[in-house]
């Protein structure tokens, strides 16, 4: 009864996001507010929800309600990705009449990956007695949050010297760059805390492995579609962005697959014997 509920949520979710993105879509000049780089970022967004991410979360959806543990630890990659996309949607977009759906959708994705979180904490991992792959992705974490936040910083760091905007500022429009707000404060000490504890062989570095891999997948898709849309469009951009993540996309994909296949889900524990092993 629970999955079937959580099922049927997601399809709503699932719903809601396709609903929105038509609107936005088939509305002319429905981002008229945003630059011409952000309406075409936001025009490409919406695109990928509804051909890529709705898809991949109905797939993931229906394989979790058939038992498929791989369907349930890369789902909630998903719902980060929907959290922190439909944040973006909710601060760095103009005020419309979708406000409430960007809500919507960010509030059910939040909680849905809250659910996820709680209702994996006492599973137990059958390793294959393999560590090269959680070793690999542990430093691929590493390597990856330092990376980002010294791209950041990079822009960040001489506008704040010389007291100009980022660049990134000046062609969206923007009064901060929210996807720079999140990955400094949250997302970026995230995937650093993860991989430090796949190093130590966490029980929770194992847990959250999937989730940020499976983000990874889908965001270097979103960055490599819109650079390509950028481009077309006549706006600059760098196709050597394109790929780049390409090639990361590819990466990230093959050591998801690696990952699960050297750590399987087992069986969770009760909370006695998680209790009994604390005390131990």
């Amino acid at each position: 009864m629970q999955k079937t509920t959580i099922f049927i949520v997601e399809l709503l979710l699932s719903i809601s996001i396709v609903i929105t993105g038509c609107i936005s879509l088939l509305q002319h000049d429905f981002y008229k507010l945003e630059t011409k780089n952000w309406q075409v970022q936001a025009m490409g967004q919406d695109l990928i929800n509804i051909l890529v991410i709705v898809p991949s979360l109905l797939c993931t959806a229906w394989f979790s309600l058939k038992d498929k543990a791989w369907a349930s630890l890369v789902k909630p990659g998903i719902f980060l990705y929907l959290a922190y996309t439909f944040t973006i949607y909710c601060f760095d977009i103009h005020f419309n009449q979708l406000f409430l759906s960007y809500c919507l959708i960010l509030g059910l994705s939040f909680y849905l990956l809250v659910y996820y979180i709680v209702s994996h904490w006492h599973l137990i991992w059958q390793s294959s007695g393999k560590t090269l792959a959680s070793k690999t992705t542990a430093i691929y974490f590493l390597i990856m949050a330092v990376l980002f936040y010294a791209l950041w910083l990079s822009e960040i760091i001489p506008a704040l010297s010389k007291g100009n905007l980022p660049q990134s500022l000046a062609k969206t429009g923007l009064f901060t760059n929210g996807i720079q707000v999140i990955d400094l404060a949250l997302f970026l000490p995230g995937v650093f805390i993860t991989g430090v504890l796949l190093l130590k062989k966490s029980r929770l570095g194992v847990l959250f492995a999937p989730v940020i891999l499976t983000f990874f997948i889908l965001m270097d898709i979103t960055i490599a579609v819109l650079t390509a849309v950028l481009y077309l469009k006549g706006i600059e951009s760098d196709l050597s962005v394109m790929v780049m993540m390409g090639l990361l996309d590819v990466f990230s994909f093959a050591l998801l697959v690696w990952f699960l296949s050297e750590n399987r889900p087992q069986q969770y524990r009760t909370a006695q014997e998680t209790k009994n092993q604390t005390a131990a």
